[in-house]
């Protein structure tokens, strides 16, 4: 049935038409015989091959036949690819086209919501992906008018408000990272693989519970980027901090929708933890400059950043090698693209935060010491040396 759903409907009729001869009387899939010119079907039984003789006789050419094994079934399939001059569809409006790959998406969408965990079914924003979708580029949107309408407006402080938001994001994530660590340990799960229990045990229930709350979380973090917006930090708000906030929500949307628990819980376990640390940071920052002197640890925040993203690469490679199945495969590679893409941002941020910004205000404290210390001026890159002068 999955197969079936990998072409425009009416392909599918057209080539059944130019089959009757076929046994079963049905092609299993055909895809992108309008774009391509070219014919795939997988013959799910061996004696399906006698449609090779249909296809020629329907006027395709260059049959080529390939064994495989069906992902989905485990059974053998019959890879059958063929050209043609002409489709079936090729009186087809180009809207008609259109409409034909939404509906095939669409159907595709809903397949895999029925697959999706029953216990999560009923909880809010998991009916249906719009929801989180709409937040999220809602969010989007209120960080450009924000962005507008504060352009000609004095920035708000916020220093209450904002050390309470940042506790309360300290307290949340403290629960999840407990409940997790603690429910994960009664199961005794395997942090390198492992598998769902979709059962109604009450610690995986709470882990998925509780998995639930981190997804949200990532709702209620839209508000970091909306503090900046009211005190104008806009030099705050890189592509880095849009990328992160706005793509975390809806991956674990299907996070939760499908896989609350099992190998997921790792992810969540770590980053919720780092989160407390975070939070706490930016509680205390909001306080003003005389705490701000005292936190001197900003920059291991991003250190644990990077190494919650390797340990999440290490886990996925593992995963890969072994043959794991903790996750669908398009899960595994998913957060590996993602994964790899949180690494190169957050490395790029750390080597200009730190790095680069650490050795500039290096040479600029050097450049400043007065004319006794040394002369402030640059040679090749190089500040001149002051020693002969002590």
């Amino acid at each position: 049935e999955l197969l079936r759903r990998a072409a425009p409907r009416s392909v599918g009729r057209g080539l059944q038409r130019s089959l009757p001869g076929a046994p079963d009387g049905r092609l299993v899939a055909v895809a992108d015989c309008w774009l391509t010119s070219r014919l795939v079907a997988e013959l799910g039984r061996p004696d399906l091959l006698d449609s090779l003789a249909a296809l020629e006789a329907a006027g395709f050419s260059k049959l080529k036949h390939s064994r495989r094994q069906c992902r989905l079934t485990g059974r053998p399939l019959h890879l059958v690819t063929a050209e043609c001059s002409s489709c079936s569809i090729t009186d087809q409006s180009f809207m008609d086209l259109i409409m034909d790959q939404a509906a095939h998406f669409y159907d595709s969408y809903q397949f895999w919501l029925r697959k999706a965990d029953k216990r999560v079914a009923d909880w809010p924003l998991m009916k249906s992906y719009w929801p989180t979708w709409a937040l999220m580029f809602g969010y989007l949107i209120a960080v450009k008018v924000g962005q507008r309408l504060m352009a000609s407006r004095q920035p708000f402080r916020l220093r209450w408000p904002l050390f309470a938001y940042n506790i309360c994001l300290v307290v949340l994530n403290f629960h999840i990272f407990s409940e997790l660590l603690y429910c994960s340990w009664k199961r005794n799960y395997n942090y390198l693989c492992q598998h769902i229990d979709y059962s109604d045990n009450p610690y995986e229930v709470r882990i998925a519970k509780v998995l639930w709350w981190y997804y949200f979380s990532k709702c209620i973090e839209f508000m970091d980027t909306m503090f900046f917006v009211l005190r104008k930090k806009n030099t705050q708000i890189s592509f880095l901090h849009l990328y992160h906030h706005a793509t975390m929500f809806p991956i674990w949307w299907i996070g939760v929708k499908w896989v609350a628990g099992g190998q997921s819980f790792l992810g969540a376990m770590i980053n919720s933890f780092i989160h407390v640390l975070m939070y706490t940071y930016y509680g205390l920052s909001s306080l003003g400059e005389a705490v701000q002197k005292f936190l001197w640890w900003k920059r291991y925040l991003t250190r644990l950043q990077l190494i919650q993203f390797f340990i999440g690469m290490l886990v996925g490679t593992h995963s890969l090698l072994t043959g794991c199945g903790a996750v669908p495969i398009w899960m595994e590679y998913s957060g590996m693209v993602y994964g790899l893409s949180m690494i190169a941002l957050f490395a790029n941020f750390y080597h200009k935060e730190y790095v680069t910004r650490s050795n500039l205000n290096k040479r600029e404290a050097v450049g400043k010491r007065p004319n006794g210390q040394a002369n402030g001026h640059a040679i090749n890159g190089h500040v001149a040396s002051s020693k002969k002068q002590h």
